[in-house]
């Protein structure tokens, strides 16, 4: 049933999705909380307004989309939909780490002659740790578990996600009978995020 090439394609979707959160996330939670610039009570209240808005209203218009600049069936546009859904919580969720770092420590590094920059990655983004584990395991779980989107986007065999497959095996059983191979699909779809949960815990 494939369920190889499934499981290889829900771990890259799903590690370069919680990659791109952190990347774009971290950054722009820690500029609105440490500085001070216009608009910036307009995209706090625009970031918070996006957590409250349903993932499914956004399908047909973003299907659209894709469709008119050709990637409507590309692995590249599930990625840009998971990062995209997820940078409003992400923002939101870490700007309460950050806002706890005292300003000190930013100050000193600046001092010692960091830029803004690297003194964000080389002192602040560490003492984030607890945060930015906790943004992954919960982004892991959900972007694991998708199915609409991955469904939506990813029709080919070859970039189904493990969700999509096992739904595929499942439809299978009413032929096949093979119910052994369906419940060692099922193991395969939870066992990655209990593995991740023990080793983060």
């Amino acid at each position: 049933y494939h369920i190889g090439k499934y499981f290889l394609n829900s771990i890259i979707n799903t590690g370069i999705a919680c990659v791109g959160l952190v990347l774009i996330g971290a950054p722009a939670a820690y500029a609105l909380t440490n500085y001070d610039f216009p608009g910036k009570r307009v995209l706090n209240a625009a970031l918070a307004g996006a957590i409250g808005l349903p993932g499914i209203m956004l399908m047909a218009p973003l299907f659209m989309m894709f469709i008119k600049i050709g990637a409507a069936r590309s692995t590249a546009s599930l990625w840009l939909v998971y990062i995209g859904t997820g940078v409003p919580f992400s923002v939101i969720y870490l700007s309460g780490f950050f806002s706890t770092t005292p300003r000190s420590i930013l100050e000193a590094a600046l001092i010692d002659g960091c830029s803004h920059a690297k003194a964000f990655w080389k002192v602040i983004f560490p003492l984030a740790q607890p945060g930015i584990v906790t943004l992954i395991v919960f982004n892991f779980i959900g972007y694991w578990n998708e199915y609409i989107w991955a469904l939506t986007l990813c029709t080919t065999p070859a970039k189904k996600t493990l969700a999509v497959g096992l739904q595929t095996i499942v439809q299978g059983m009413g032929n096949t009978g093979n119910y052994t191979g369906l419940f060692a699909s099922v193991v395969l779809v939870f066992l990655p995020t209990v593995v991740l949960f023990v080793m983060l815990s």
